[in-house]
């Protein structure tokens, strides 16, 4: 943490991010890109811990999920209090999130127009093009879809013990489906309006994340061209992303009922939000 603090970064003793008061506020406005840096900077912390968090899970020890499953402790870390520690991720993630300048705001939504590239399904107008003045705050923002997708999948669910109904959990279920999809549409919208080099290279997580939500072939296929784009362009490889993706996406299609819409694409009954 201290490398962190002496790098700029304004926490408080227990990583909390705390409101930057620079000494000289009529120099540091004059900074060109110093807001910018300071929101990056904020929302590269934060992901830092919500991997940290996702990797921990419920073991007591952290290492002790590297261990071979038969020599783990069997014993581990309270449901409720896992629960509370995501709660105070998300809420970091929101506040950060509230606080972001005008600059971090897409500029315009349009639609990319075009046909599909040969061995592909897709049409460029699966998703709306996301723009944005500046590359850094492009690739922030896809950052941030990202961290909301990694916390809404990996959301802990209250001990069996305290009162539920079936109805409330699948709501809940519902709820995340939902908005996991909306932030991963955001990720591949954001790629297909910014293509700058750096912010090609450094969007290959958040694409690679965005992609495992989808179930629909069209949206997959974009994913695909999106990430094999990066390693023809740049030679910057993703072919290990794209086998795990299609790994993925074979597994899906052989463990969930899938049928075809009515133009002959796949989907799936409780994944596509598509109107019939």
């Amino acid at each position: 943490m201290r490398l962190w603090q002496n790098a700029g970064l304004a926490t408080d003793q227990n990583g909390n991010l705390l409101p930057h008061s620079p000494r000289d506020l009529m120099e540091s406005q004059n900074l060109s890109g110093f807001e910018e840096d300071k929101k990056s900077n904020e929302l590269t912390w934060i992901l830092g811990k919500i991997a940290n968090y996702i990797t921990a899970g419920d073991a007591l020890v952290p290492t002790d999920n590297t261990l071979p499953r038969h020599q783990r402790p069997r014993i581990g870390l309270n449901q409720e209090h896992i629960l509370e520690k995501w709660n105070i991720l998300m809420d970091d993630l929101e506040k950060w999130h509230e606080s972001l300048p005008v600059s971090f705001r897409g500029t315009a939504r349009t639609t990319r127009l075009g046909d599909a590239p040969p061995g592909f399904e897709l049409s460029f107008d699966t998703f709306e093009q996301i723009w944005f003045d500046l590359p850094l705050c492009a690739a922030t923002m896809q950052s941030y879809h990202q961290a909301k997708i990694l916390l809404l999948a990996n959301e802990p669910q209250e001990s069996t013990a305290i009162r539920s109904t079936v109805s409330a959990r699948l709501r809940a279920y519902r709820h995340a489906l939902h908005e996991v999809i909306y932030h991963a549409r955001e990720v591949c919208g954001i790629s297909l309006a910014n293509s700058t080099d750096s912010f090609r290279i450094n969007s290959v997580q958040a694409l690679f994340v965005a992609g495992q939500v989808f179930q629909e072939r069209r949206e997959q296929d974009a994913v695909l061209e999106l990430l094999s784009g990066i390693e023809r362009d740049f030679g910057w490889t993703t072919r290990y992303h794209v086998a795990k993706l299609n790994d993925e996406w074979m597994k899906g299609r052989e463990g969930n009922h899938v049928d075809r819409d009515g133009h002959g694409h796949e989907s799936n009954w409780f994944i596509s939000t598509s109107s019939s």
